[in-house]
C-alpha cells in the first residue's frame, strides 16, 4: 500500500479501508476524537498499547497479515 492514500498518512488510509470514523476508532481506543485526530495527524504519539490494539483492529477488518512496522513505520 502506497504511504500516502489521497493525501492521508498510512494510519488514515487503513481507518478508511476499514470503514471506520476518526470517532469509530477513538471510541475503540478509549481516547476523544480530538485527541485521536492529534495522533493521527503525528503530532502526537500513538502509545504501544494503542499501536497493538489498532493494529488487531486493522487486522480483522482490512488485512490479517497487517503488522505494527507496516500500519506505523514503513
Amino acid at each position: 500500500m502506497p504511504a500516502h492514500i489521497g493525501g492521508k498518512g498510512k494510519v488514515a488510509g487503513y481507518r478508511v479501508m476499514a470503514h471506520m470514523t476518526q470517532g469509530d476508532v477513538a471510541s475503540y481506543l478509549g481516547i476523544t476524537r480530538q485527541t485521536y485526530n492529534m495522533k493521527e495527524r503525528g503530532i502526537n504519539a500513538f502509545t504501544d498499547k494503542e499501536k497493538l490494539k489498532m493494529r488487531t483492529l486493522f487486522q480483522q477488518r482490512v488485512d490479517q497479515g497487517l503488522t505494527i512496522d507496516a500500519i506505523f513505520f514503513q
